[in-house]
């Protein structure tokens, strides 16, 4: 279903609401350092109204800020012919506006399992667009919403502070998040006032999907027990961020002291861990597993339960966790390491 009428995509700003919403806009990309003079932007351009607001928003300021502009599309094949509708309708949005457009696509109709390898090939098409240098920064059009939604997720599912962090406004100065700011409300009623078409996912109202039903169940609810909620919950998460952002910087100077890499394990010196605040200790084993494999799977009870057998130092105990990964104490060092399947 695609809402909307007519479209006025250069329209200047000339209603306060407008300047309200572009303002906003201005001040996260000053603040945040997001954007540099003579920058080309790419804006993942999922044809919703999160992207297509950005994108009008982002032309509105192309001037002022000096930047050139282009859009992508990743379809996923997902939703059939929905999916396709979708892109016929970036592919003539950008083409009536004279932005050039990179467009990918699954090889295959429904290829992704889940959600995260659907967002895993869309920021592989990100980092290949940056990587060929057609552009300097991709523009994602999270907002306060999704900032929201992400904390209630990860609080249900149990994550630690690294999980409960906010959605950040850049990465690696090259993923932005000009709109992390803004609620949904501002973004809809934004297009609504500029009378701006754009798609809508039918996908999104079920609640077979658990962000659905954070989106639609959990949210009212909570907007209902406090207005401010979705501010509230950004602010908090915010702070979240940066306790762990600390944690995480301090606990890789002291890895960097205590532990050395061998191939396949890492050895950690057990004495000087023993030494360390808890927190700096759970960092320091999280950071061993990281770079060994992935985190992906690994619970915190086992988190806790490696920590567990390391204080009490009882050698030869092996504590076994997903992706081969396991911990051992052994000869006064924390022994991580990767087994090799094929032995």
């Amino acid at each position: 279903m695609i809402s909307g009428g007519g479209s006025k995509f250069f329209n200047i700003m000339n209603k306060i609401s407008q300047k309200s919403v572009i303002g906003k806009v201005l001040k996260t990309i000053r603040e945040h350092n997001l954007i540099q003079k003579n920058d080309r932007i790419v804006v993942a351009l999922s044809g919703g109204a999160d992207s297509v607001c950005m994108l009008d928003i982002l032309c509105n300021l192309k001037n002022k800020l000096n930047i050139d502009l282009l859009a992508c599309h990743f379809n996923h094949r997902l939703r059939g012919e929905e999916s396709d509708r979708d892109q016929r309708f970036v592919e003539n949005f950008c083409s009536e506006r004279g932005i050039p457009l990179i467009l990918d696509s699954a090889p295959d109709k429904n290829l992704y399992k889940n959600e995260e390898s659907a967002r895993e090939a869309r920021y592989s098409f990100f980092k290949k667009i940056l990587e060929e240098g057609r552009g300097d920064k991709v523009a994602l059009a999270h907002n306060l919403n999704d900032n929201s939604e992400t904390l209630i997720l990860r609080l249900i599912r149990g994550s630690g502070l690294r999980g409960l962090s906010s959605i950040p406004f850049s990465r690696e100065e090259k993923i932005i998040r000009p709109l992390l700011s803004l609620t949904r409300c501002e973004i809809e009623s934004y297009l609504a006032h500029q009378k701006i078409r754009f798609c809508q996912d039918s996908s999104n109202q079920n609640r077979k999907f658990d962000r659905n039903k954070v989106r639609l169940n959990l949210i009212p609810l909570f907007l209902k027990l406090n207005p401010n909620f979705l501010e509230t919950a950004g602010n908090a998460a915010a702070q979240i961020g940066e306790d762990y952002n600390y944690i995480d910087q301090t606990s890789k100077k002291i890895f960097e002291n205590i532990a050395v890499t061998k191939d396949d394990r890492i050895e950690i010196n057990l004495a000087e861990w023993q030494k360390l605040h808890l927190a700096i200790q759970k960092s320091i084993i999280r950071e061993s597993l990281l770079r060994l494999d992935t985190l992906l799977d690994i619970t915190q009870k086992q988190i806790n339960e490696a920590i567990l057998l390391a204080g009490r130092a009882i050698g030869g105990k092996k504590k076994l966790l997903p992706h081969s990964l396991q911990i051992e104490v052994r000869g006064g060092k924390i022994i991580m390491s990767k087994k090799d399947k094929s032995h």
